[in-house]
């Protein structure tokens, strides 16, 4: 009897498996061989085939592989000057999808404009501001390098404002390799870096263009020159950090992204946030504090003016109407808004008959400029007739003169000084300064020289009823008199601090 073989899918017989590779058993027919979408198609230079649909792409082993991220991040920032071509007359045809940045022309068309020195657009530092146009950012994008390529090139228009494949390959290539988390660098906007270890890569790095001090206008600066670096990491570290890391276009300023790591960019912008923010004018280097002082008491006296007849322009939208009814040309001394210890509301004038609701001036933080220009306009006493010098001295006052009374003064008003040393110095003088005892006598009772006959400020009087006011007059002199100056002199917070101890322990009255 003749056997027959079937052919199963896995069948063991006497040994043999039978898989298929029996006679009689089919074979699976063969694939289909590839369609090659390329075959015959010719590409330009600088672009290649694409196997999926046959046709013809910028080249990105070309273009993205050999694009240089440093000069895309010179593009982002201010891309015709990087790239040689004119800057563009009209705004860029996104800019009409938003109303809240009122920039125009050229400036429409800079990266960072919508998107941000942070790269973070509207959820980040131009989230609010005259900068804000309600644009998102691009940080974390996952875009491929041709997507950025043709977003870049087509439908942000770039191609047509006359960059070329080279620069858009540039700026796709900062797009995707060259941002950084700028959250990772600022608190806030503080860098978080190490100011010590920051000093010596700005030294080496820095201050050969800038200065030690980040004061010099770097070469091929105009003359008008006001962006220094401690200007720009103070009001704009974002921005900062993206100048240090790709350069200023169109100056010789090199970039830092291969040079420096992410921690170093923080250590350098913590240090330079500890730099000065605007050059000293002239006026204010000349200018004398110890007379400004005495200005900021009464400045016609100093200044040789007559005495204002109307009231200070700004008197009349004081906070506190009621409390305080001066007129005239005591509303212009400076002490009846910010007081003798200079903190208006949040100082001895919080209450009673001098009450304005003024703040005071303490721990200002204005440039010697901004100070000049707020007296001078803003505060109207350019318009007196006090100089320009007179006003630098008022400012040199402001920014240098001051001291924090609180650490003469105690909370009841007495000073904090050793009376005995106080002593020394009442009967022989603070620095080079006549002896208070010469003028005043040994007990603080005699009429000085020049005073009314009807005189009654007695030295031990106004140094118990305001020791705020008795601290000025011994630093800064008493206006329209001969009493001198103890900062002009020499002396120290110390010495005033002993001696008014001392003048404390004085009779009151005759």
């Amino acid at each position: 009897m003749k056997t027959t073989l079937k052919c199963e899918r896995s069948i063991v017989a006497a040994g043999i498996v039978c898989l298929g590779l029996v006679a009689g058993c089919p074979l699976p027919p063969p694939p289909p061989p590839p369609v090659d979408l390329c075959a015959g198609v010719d590409c330009d230079e600088g672009f290649a085939c694409d196997a999926s649909t046959g046709t013809c792409v910028a080249s990105q082993s070309d273009g993205f592989e050999s694009a240089n991220a440093v000069r895309g991040g010179a593009l982002y920032d201010k891309w015709w000057v990087v790239s040689g071509v004119d800057a563009p007359t009209e705004d860029h045809p996104f800019w009409a999808t938003q109303d809240t940045n009122t920039r125009t022309g050229a400036d429409t068309w800079r990266c960072k404009e919508c998107h941000g020195w942070d790269y973070k657009g509207v959820d980040g530092a131009y989230s609010s501001g005259s900068h804000r146009s309600g644009i998102a950012g691009i940080f974390g994008t996952t875009l491929s390098a041709q997507e950025a390529f043709d977003l870049i090139k087509t439908d942000h228009a770039y191609g047509e404002a006359g960059l070329s494949d080279d620069d858009i390959w540039d700026l796709a290539k900062f797009v995707l390799e060259g941002q950084i988390d700028t959250d990772a660098i600022l608190d806030g906007a503080a860098f978080n870096g190490s100011a010590n270890a920051g000093q010596p890569l700005f030294d080496s790095s820095c201050a050969a263009c800038h200065g030690a001090d980040g004061l010099l206008p770097p070469p091929g600066a105009p003359a008008d020159f006001v962006d220094f670096p401690g200007l720009i990491a103070d009001e704009n570290p974002w921005e900062f950090q993206h100048k240090v890391r790709f350069g200023q276009p169109d100056t010789a300023m090199p970039a830092q992204f291969d040079i420096l790591s992410t921690g170093q960019v923080a250590d350098l912008g913590s240090y330079v946030q500890t730099l000065p923010t605007s050059a000293v004018p002239e006026g204010f280097s000349n200018a004398s504090a110890s007379r400004g002082g005495a200005l900021y008491d009464q400045f016609w006296a100093v200044a040789g003016l007559d005495a204002p007849a109307d009231d200070h322009p700004l008197w009349a939208s004081r906070p506190d109407m009621e409390s305080n009814t001066r007129i005239g040309a005591d509303t212009w001394r400076c002490k009846e808004c910010h007081g003798w210890d200079y903190k208006g509301v949040d100082g001895a004038y919080s209450s009673g008959s001098h009450r304005s609701g003024i703040a005071g001036i303490f721990g200002t933080t204005l440039s010697a400029q901004e100070a000049f220009d707020l007296i001078d306009s803003d505060h109207a006493y350019g318009g007196t007739g006090l100089s320009d010098d007179d006003i630098w001295d008022l400012a040199k006052f402001v920014l240098e003169g001051q001291i924090d009374t609180d650490t003469i003064i105690d909370a009841g008003g007495a000073f904090t000084g050793e009376a005995s040393a106080g002593q020394t110095l009442y009967d022989d003088g603070i620095g080079t300064n006549t002896a208070c005892a010469v003028c005043h006598g040994g007990d603080g009772l005699s009429i000085p020289p020049g005073a009314d006959p009807d005189h009654d400020e007695w030295v031990g009087k106004l140094a118990n009823e305001n020791p705020w006011e008795f601290q000025h007059k011994v630093r800064f002199g008493q206006p329209g008199s001969s009493m001198p100056s103890s900062v002009a002199g020499g002396g120290t917070t110390q010495d005033v601090a002993d001696l008014s101890t001392f003048a404390q322990t004085l009779p009151e009255a005759p």
